[in-house]
């Protein structure tokens, strides 16, 4: 709510169709269907500070957080700083994105793996285990 999004990785669309109240879920409910069902989730760009996201200072929460990005290609510079030092600070895993709405906006930023990744459950062992390195 308030604005404030997350990235899911490691859930198929079957998993999401299946369960339609995933919709509606707030973000501890989120967060233990995620895990229960093999994923991971990510805070999305902290500390951005836009009209539509309340409370753009708040910290991410650890208890639903399984990683930080702490570089987003649509971020101001201090936005990403900030996200970067926080993540840090609590050992949290670091991604990167480009926060794509355009074809013109994809590959700008992201994550380089060690390992080639054919499969979502691969993302997710990917992620987990640090295993890649971030692109910005």
């Amino acid at each position: 709510g308030g604005g404030k999004e997350v990235l899911i990785y490691g859930l198929s669309p079957e998993i999401i169709i299946d369960n339609p109240e995933f919709k509606d879920m707030t973000l501890p409910q989120m967060a233990e269907f995620v895990r229960k069902n093999g994923g991971v989730m990510v805070h999305a760009h902290p500390y951005r500070a836009r009209a539509y996201i309340r409370e753009p200072d708040k910290d991410p929460d650890p208890a639903y957080f399984d990683g930080i990005e702490v570089y987003n290609a649509g971020n101001h510079d201090d936005e990403n700083a900030r996200a970067e030092e926080f993540a840090k600070s609590k050992n949290y895993p670091l991604i990167a994105g480009s926060d794509a709405h355009s074809s013109m906006d994809a590959g700008r930023a992201g994550i380089i793996s060690n390992v080639r990744l054919r499969t979502e459950k691969e993302l997710v062992t990917c992620l987990k285990t640090g295993n890649y390195r971030i692109l910005k």
